[in-house]
């Protein structure tokens, strides 16, 4: 059995991460963090440079494949977090 179908993975529609990313002003921060980014519906909307993705089993070549609870940011200044949470 593939990681992917051991993990209970459920992606957002690409539409709803548009309308959610809408409402959101990233230019006020230094980071904005996607945890379980998975195909990368939000990640692919931030702003390429401050956007960082993180996914046990990341469905996107940009998105670090990594727990996001081992994962440890360089930047020390504002952190916006955005997505889905993950479950499963």
């Amino acid at each position: 059995m593939s990681k992917h179908s051991k993990l209970d993975q459920f992606y957002t529609k690409s539409s709803i991460a548009e309308f959610v990313v809408g409402m959101i002003d990233c230019t006020p921060y230094d980071m904005v963090l996607e945890p379980s980014a998975g195909a990368g519906d939000f990640y692919k909307l931030l702003p390429k440079s401050t956007r960082y993705g993180i996914d046990l089993a990341p469905a996107h070549p940009d998105i670090i494949e990594q727990n996001f609870f081992d994962y440890k940011p360089d930047s020390v200044g504002n952190i916006l977090t955005i997505g889905n949470p993950p479950f499963g």
